[in-house]
């Protein structure tokens, strides 16, 4: 149910990018933040051979919602 809340989320942006995203708004630059960690979190649990993969699958979208929300919020 929560991933596909997500996987609606960030379909619902229709994020069509060009180029490289510079996040001016202190919000934006924060919510991208967010997405930095959790990827990097990601990173560390699939290392993690003893966690079922559904969680590291979960937290990649997660970085994604936080991609979308961060370019939503840019583009206002």
């Amino acid at each position: 149910m929560l991933f596909r809340s997500l996987e609606d989320y960030i379909d619902s942006c229709d994020l069509k990018i060009d180029n490289f995203i510079y996040f001016n708004s202190q919000l934006a630059i924060e919510v991208n933040e967010a997405r930095v960690r959790t990827r990097s979190l990601e990173r560390s649990l699939v290392v993690s051979s003893s966690l079922p993969k559904i969680i590291g699958s979960y937290f990649n979208r997660l970085s994604d919602f936080f991609f979308a929300m961060a370019v939503a919020i840019e583009r206002g």
